[in-house]
């Protein structure tokens, strides 16, 4: 509750102070600085990331793994995925809409529409794969150095989508920033609804 709680604080300082001189001037400053440092490499490796935080990767590889669970007859897990999934996009499009920040004005390597603030590719990938492994931890048991390290790397994994988009010159850092914080709160606003569910009506799946 702590973390829910400081995440939304986070995020409403940013929403508040986004605009603020000082602020926009740090986020033109490391939009240049990514620009500066751009090789071949990185261009591909967060070009491939940026791919995978899209809706034409997350949206097949959220139906193989309702599939999978569906198979393995985890029918409240795939509801609750479902739910995360379509309940996220329509929170950061409504939040899209509510702040109207333009995009970057910048030397962007690849076209990007809609408004800026939060990040849609953060606020998802954050929400839904650690939903995802939210639900793995859940349904098989695996030891603690398991946890940590998966943990660690799928971390690792959301943060190198978020920073893709500031690499490719399509978002501020505050964008991106507020969309881990509001990824995450979605995530715990579906994980209480699913664990209260599931406390008093497992019975019925």
């Amino acid at each position: 509750m702590y973390i829910f709680i400081f995440l939304i604080l986070i995020f409403l300082m940013i929403a508040y102070g986004y605009d603020h001189s000082m602020v926009m001037k740090w986020d033109d400053q490391i939009i240049l600085f990514f620009e500066e440092v751009r090789t071949p490499f990185l261009t591909n490796f967060f070009t491939i990331m940026t791919e995978i935080g899209s809706i034409k990767f997350t949206l097949p590889f959220l139906l193989l793994i309702i599939l999978f669970f569906m198979w393995k007859r985890y029918f409240f897990e795939s509801l609750f995925l479902i739910l995360g999934y379509v309940g996220v996009r329509q929170f950061n499009f409504l939040l899209k809409e509510l702040y109207e920040r333009d995009r970057p004005d910048f030397d962007s390597l690849i076209g990007a529409a809609h408004y800026s603030f939060p990040s849609g590719h953060a606020m998802n990938s954050a929400a839904i794969f650690t939903l995802i492994t939210f639900f793995v931890f859940q349904k098989w048991s695996v030891s603690k150095p398991v946890i940590i390290s998966s943990s660690i790397l799928i971390a690792l994994f959301i943060l190198s989508i978020g920073l893709s988009r500031v690499y490719l010159g399509v978002h501020y850092l505050t964008d991106i920033t507020a969309g881990f914080c509001s990824g995450i709160v979605w995530f715990f606003m579906i994980k209480f609804v699913y664990l209260w569910f599931y406390k008093n009506f497992r019975q019925n799946y």
